[in-house]
């Protein structure tokens, strides 16, 4: 069956200018792990573009705050592309996610960016911070496990990582990637067990069924202590759900949307790891010695 949006993303991609593939390069490593090398590279044009164009906005800062009519357009393009972009990928595999700041950053630069003669940068913009460490985008969708993935201790321990390295950057990325890692170790028990679920049931249903085949339900334990125990192992998860919903960036924005700071990423990423080895172990565990 012919996959027209990935058609789509192969001429985006075809459409950038081999001028810059020696800069485009070098952010390509942040990409590696996307699932489509024509997508890898736009993001990686895009970072490099993004990331020429706020640091010249930055040395424009210090002479005048006049940003020049060439970048001014070249922006205005670039963040036209990207907008594009989003919205025909929008709902499909493909979807994706950019930096929590930098969205800040083009959501300014739309007020105030001119096609003509130059733009004029508003006082109240500070200095950019440019992200030269790190991805700059992030899919949506990646709750689906890759058939081709070797679930085991190293691959939980990988995305645990990957995790971490968005807590400072993108707060609300780190907590949508701690929640997506609880899924896949749940779904992936279910699918071992051969469980029948509801693909798109809430974190908590989807825990009561590994925990009843687990052993790991309050209600199959006598003792005081493993009772309590085992239900604050229920209530992290629910907790992420929730969590997740509150803060993350899967459900988009309102007005009252509380930001998450880094300890609150960094408390729901080392919670979802640890738990996502426990129950790794757990049921690795039970398998050998069945």
């Amino acid at each position: 069956m012919t996959d027209y949006k990935e058609i789509f993303i192969r001429n985006k991609a075809n459409e950038i200018s081999i001028d810059c593939k020696e800069e485009i390069n070098k952010y390509l490593p942040f990409y590696k792990d996307i699932h489509s090398d024509d997508l890898s590279y736009i993001f990686a044009y895009f970072h490099y573009k993004f990331n020429y164009l706020f640091q010249f906005m930055n040395e424009k800062m210090t002479r005048g705050r006049h940003y020049n009519a060439d970048e001014s357009r070249d922006l205005i393009a670039l963040i036209d592309n990207k907008e594009q972009l989003s919205k025909e990928l929008q709902n499909t595999k493909y979807s994706f996610n950019i930096n929590d700041s930098y969205l800040k950053i083009i959501s300014h630069c739309n007020e105030f960016l001119v096609a003509s003669g130059g733009s004029s940068i508003p006082e109240e913009i500070k200095k950019l911070d440019i992200i030269e460490s790190s991805p700059i985008f992030y899919m949506t969708n990646m709750s689906t496990i890759d058939e081709n993935i070797v679930f085991d201790e190293e691959h939980i321990h990988t995305q645990w990582k990957k995790a971490l390295e968005r807590k400072k950057n993108d707060p609300e990325g780190a907590i949508t990637t701690a929640r997506t890692l609880i899924e896949s170790i749940l779904k992936y028990i279910l699918d071992e067990k051969k469980i029948i679920y509801n693909e798109n049931a809430d974190l908590s249903e989807m825990y009561k069924e590994v925990a009843k085949s687990l052993n790991l339900a309050p209600e199959q334990h006598q003792e005081q202590i493993f009772k309590q125990i085992l239900g604050g192992a229920n209530g992290i998860i629910s907790g992420l759900g929730s969590l997740r919903n509150k803060l993350g960036d899967a459900h988009g924005k309102t007005k009252v949307s509380i930001k998450p700071k880094e300890r609150h990423s960094e408390l729901a990423v080392n919670l979802a790891g640890t738990m996502a080895i426990f129950l790794y172990k757990t049921f690795k565990e039970e398998k050998y010695n069945a």
